[in-house]
């Protein structure tokens, strides 16, 4: 799969959506030299893409495999390597409906029982980190720090708070104790959504090439 060939080929795609990778199924064709780092940044034969709109271009046609990631297309599939997780989640917000990510290619993601965050150690980082599913199989790092606090404080805070609940003066005290003694922003999740977690079974397979 030439790089520009497939660059040209999805810009007649129109629009700015991901596309129904899921429901494509062509033939592998092998395995391309594009890396996507662990600090979100993409690489092909060792030269970083830096132009966004071109990024954005790639990221709407990225799928998780058993056996890896890959770009597909209706014609073909070839296999890419991922460091860690394809996207970052650089920022949120609070909003009606819940807490509101946005990814480092564009992509906005509600947290819900849907979109879940969860916990699980970082080969490339050395440490635990949270992640939110995406799309499909794909998750997003969440890169801004004081995002998530840990899981056994988030679930402290909903066992002693449930949203919807009447909660006693003794507990709210318990509940604003441990928010104040904490230099970082919990996430708290609103009824229906998925609180942190650890993950099971979500590392990446395949082979991962480094630069």
């Amino acid at each position: 799969m030439d790089l520009q060939r497939l660059a040209a080929t999805l810009s007649d795609a129109g629009g700015d959506a991901p596309l129904p990778v899921d429901r494509w199924h062509p033939s592998h064709c092998g395995e391309m030299d594009m890396v996507i780092k662990a600090d979100g940044s993409w690489w092909h034969e060792g030269v970083r893409i830096t132009r966004a709109p071109l990024i954005r271009l790639f990221s709407r046609v990225l799928r998780k495999d058993d056996d890896g990631h890959v770009l597909v297309t209706p014609v073909e599939k070839i296999s890419i390597t991922v460091e860690d997780a394809p996207f970052l989640a650089v920022d949120f917000d609070e909003t009606a409906a819940g807490f509101s990510f946005l990814t480092n290619v564009g992509d906005r993601v509600l947290l819900d029982a849907e979109h879940p965050i969860c916990l699980r150690r970082s080969d490339v980082l050395g440490q635990r980190a949270p992640y939110i599913l995406v799309r499909g199989r794909l998750e997003a790092r969440v890169d801004r720090p004081g995002t998530v606090v840990s899981v056994d404080r988030e679930r402290a805070i909903h066992r002693l708070g449930h949203p919807g609940r009447e909660v006693s003066a003794e507990k709210k005290k318990s509940i604003a104790t441990m928010k104040t003694n904490t230099t970082t922003t919990p996430v708290r999740t609103r009824a229906g959504a998925i609180s942190p977690r650890r993950c099971r079974g979500s590392r990446t397979r395949g082979p991962q090439r480094k630069l």
